[in-house]
C-alpha cells in the first residue's frame, strides 16, 4: 500500500516514507551526476541560453502532478493541455502555495 492510501498514525507508514524518501534522495543524486557531466560537456554561453530558455518556458508548465494525463498530448487533448499550467497556477495562489 502507497502513502498515500495510509494515515500518518497507520503500522509501516513511518517505514514507507523512509523507503520512498531514499528511493527519491538516490533519484536526485543520479540526477546531479548526469547535470554535471552534461554541464562538463557544453559551452557556459549554451548552458546559459539554455537556463533562459527553460526559464521562459517554466511559466507555461503545470506545477502539480496530473497523475491520469497522458505522457504525450494527443491531438484532441492540446487545449486541454495548454489549460492546465493557467489553472494550476489559479490553483496556487488562491491556496497563497509558493512554487
Amino acid at each position: 500500500m502507497g502513502c498515500s492510501q495510509m494515515r500518518a498514525d497507520a503500522p509501516g507508514f513511518d517505514a514507507r516514507v523512509e523507503d520512498l524518501y531514499r528511493a527519491l534522495r538516490h533519484h536526485v543524486e543520479d540526477e546531479d551526476e548526469e547535470l554535471d557531466k552534461f554541464a562538463a560537456e557544453v559551452d557556459p554561453s549554451e548552458l546559459r541560453q539554455l537556463g533562459d530558455k527553460f526559464t521562459s518556458v517554466k511559466g507555461y508548465l503545470p506545477t502539480r502532478p496530473h497523475l491520469n494525463a497522458p505522457d504525450k498530448p494527443s491531438d484532441g487533448l492540446v487545449v486541454a493541455d495548454r489549460l492546465t499550467a493557467p489553472i494550476d497556477r489559479l490553483r496556487d495562489a488562491a491556496e497563497q502555495r509558493r512554487v
